[in-house]
């Protein structure tokens, strides 16, 4: 049997309606925003600028969409990356679940918020993209475009390559074709660094890793959760560069933003973040914290995993972000003519934050009753974990959402975008669950109602 599955997709009538259904649905997000949502990072995403920089956080997301912001703009970057969600999640629906649960798929697309996230001018979407391709060859859908589709998310994100290979693996008991499923993801995985080497020389440079460096976001997080490691190390080596902001680092410590020191850190200490030496730094502060604390970490990393699960939200990182900061300042260095757009949307004049705030608490429990239904009928159906795909996709959300809690949160801090972003991966099985459980309940109902009305005659 070979290793790409050569019968042709089934890709009909029913699924363009499906496409064009879902690309409407998300779409509505932008425009009922009126502008593209924008974020902390965004013009590290969507500057158009081609690798090579420290300005870019994705140099292959901006080597593919500096075409698409050259013709289409901004909005442009919008539909392109909306029209590949669309795409993966019809191919999940019509495909891997063969056009069943039509009306749960569009209740779940909404519950889950999918819309925010490739309405915005960054990488977020492309997590769930991946998710749904890994679980797709995972059952047997070894198609070339879904393969294409994990390497290019694998590539679009450097904190990619762990949540999805950790996926991968942990999922590996319970995949089809176990041999071919292996090889198809080392071949994405091996895809996506190519991609990434392949952009960073368009740039100038032959790299693989974050301009900022690999150890500069985990240390962030470890002295926001434990400032003891700060003062024990400056203890030990007085002349620690990082001992110059011991202060701040203590006053970061009680602040929501476990990035403090990446961003208000380096510029205290006047060294670039994206530097050998900042990163060298940061690299000291990680190896001294599991050597000296590593019980301490240990708890940390337990409770940023069960804090980024335990509440969907939806609302972080989509703040009405003023004048004189860094999002509006990169819209007016890159997209001047957008920034009238900008001020005049849902997001800019705080309309979207008090919606999303009073949305978190009903879409926290869709998420969780989602959850505790994925994991009873993976508890009562374990007989039938071969050929069920139901169980299959319950089995694959729940590993998916606490690996993804596990890496993000403990590299880059508790940010509930990090977790809502890949909601969809649990809530629609959940919800597919949910749904049969209430139809064999009313049929119950009904079955019973006839007979107490013929034992009646």
């Amino acid at each position: 049997m070979p290793l790409w599955t050569q019968n042709q997709m089934k890709w009909e009538k029913p699924e363009w309606v499906a496409f064009l259904a879902t690309f409407c649905i998300l779409m509505l997000y932008p425009i009922i925003n009126g502008f593209p949502f924008i974020g902390n990072d965004t013009w590290r995403y969507a500057s158009g600028r081609i690798a090579g920089t420290t300005n870019v956080a994705s140099p292959v997301l901006g080597c593919v969409m500096w075409p698409v912001l050259e013709i289409g703009g901004l909005w442009g970057f919008v539909v392109v990356q909306t029209a590949a969600a669309a795409f993966a999640l019809t191919f999940f629906s019509n495909v891997v679940f063969k056009r069943h649960f039509v009306y749960t798929f569009y209740f779940a697309i909404l519950a889950a918020g999918i819309g925010m996230y490739s309405g915005l001018l960054m990488s977020d979407i492309w997590a769930l993209i991946g998710l749904i391709c890994l679980f797709s060859i995972s059952i047997g859908y070894r198609y070339l475009i879904i393969a294409v589709l994990l390497a290019f998310s694998y590539s679009v994100h450097y904190g990619n390559f762990p949540i999805y290979t950790a996926t991968a693996a942990l999922f590996l008991p319970f995949a089809n074709y176990k041999v071919k499923y292996i090889v198809t993801v080392f071949l994405c995985i091996l895809g996506g660094a190519v991609l990434i080497i392949a952009a960073n020389f368009l740039g100038g440079e032959i790299r693989f890793g974050p301009p900022a460096g690999s150890f500069v976001f985990p240390a962030s997080r470890v002295l926001h959760d434990m400032p003891e490691v700060i003062d024990r190390k400056c203890q030990d080596d007085p002349e620690f560069k990082f001992c110059e902001i011991k202060a701040e680092i203590h006053k970061w410590s009680k602040s929501a933003d476990y990035q403090k020191l990446t961003w208000q850190g380096s510029q205290l200490l006047d060294i670039d973040v994206a530097s050998e030496e900042f990163n060298d730094l940061s690299r000291e502060v990680v190896f001294y914290s599991i050597k000296h604390f590593f019980v301490e970490n240990t708890l940390a990393v337990i409770r940023n995993t069960f804090r980024l699960v335990s509440v969907y939200r939806i609302s972080n990182g989509f703040l009405p972000f003023w004048a004189e900061s860094w999002p509006v300042q990169g819209l007016k260095k890159y997209f001047p003519d957008d920034v009238d757009n900008y001020e005049k949307t849902w997001q800019a004049k705080s309309r979207l934050k008090r919606v999303l705030n009073i949305s978190e608490k009903p879409l926290t429990m869709i998420f969780w009753l989602s959850a505790i239904a994925c994991l009873v009928y993976i508890g009562l159906n374990w007989k039938a974990r071969h050929e069920d795909e139901i169980f299959k996709a319950s089995v694959f959300g729940v590993i998916a959402v606490f690996v993804n809690a596990f890496f993000t949160s403990n590299i880059s801090g508790v940010y509930g975008r990090f977790h809502a972003r890949i909601g969809f991966i649990l809530i629609f099985p959940g919800l597919i669950i949910l749904t049969k459980l209430t139809d064999s309940l009313l049929k119950g109902k009904m079955v019973s109602h006839k007979d107490r009305k013929m034992s009646g005659r």
